[in-house]
């Protein structure tokens, strides 16, 4: 009968390997997360002109996937023109809603297929009649999730006042 000689390295490599654990200095491809932001404004992209009122603005965050975010999908309002934001409403996956911190909704982890909401109320600045109004939303991650897809991450949305 023959001995065959196999270093315990390698065993321990193959076991590793076998049950999917990395050997230290490997590093392991981060998780890919498609976010994409959408969006709608309340009544339509024209204003009757009035510049006294709040019009509503509402963003949709999804994760299309594959994997779920592990930290916290957020979206962030920025770049306001001719307006500002009176108040900011952020709804979880599981539907409860809070006022958050602004400009960002943070609502944790969102699996692949989950959506997260962000509802803005923004009131036209005075003089802003027969101008645009306008608010862009970004989604991001708190970890290493990366985004295949970063042409979807932003939604611009506008209303014509008058």
């Amino acid at each position: 009968m023959r001995k065959i000689i196999i270093p315990i390295a390698a065993v321990g490599l193959a076991i590793g390997s076998a049950l999917g654990v990395q050997s230290a200095g490997a590093s392991a491809a981060a998780p890919t997360t498609d976010l994409a932001v959408t969006g709608s404004v309340a009544g339509g992209l024209r204003s009757t002109g009035e510049t006294s009122h709040a019009l509503a603005f509402s963003f949709d965050l999804r994760n299309k996937g594959p994997n779920a975010v592990t930290s916290s999908a957020d979206m962030t309002y920025s770049k306001v023109h001719n307006g500002f934001v009176v108040d900011q409403l952020c709804v979880m996956a599981n539907g409860i809603g809070f006022n958050a911190d602004s400009p960002t909704c943070e609502p944790g982890t969102l699996a692949a297929g989950e959506s997260t909401h962000m509802v803005l109320l923004l009131k036209p600045t005075a003089g802003a009649l027969n101008r645009t109004l306008t608010v862009q939303v970004c989604a991001s991650t708190e970890d290493s999730e990366v985004d295949p897809v970063s042409s979807n991450n932003c939604k611009t949305l506008s209303v014509r006042l008058g």
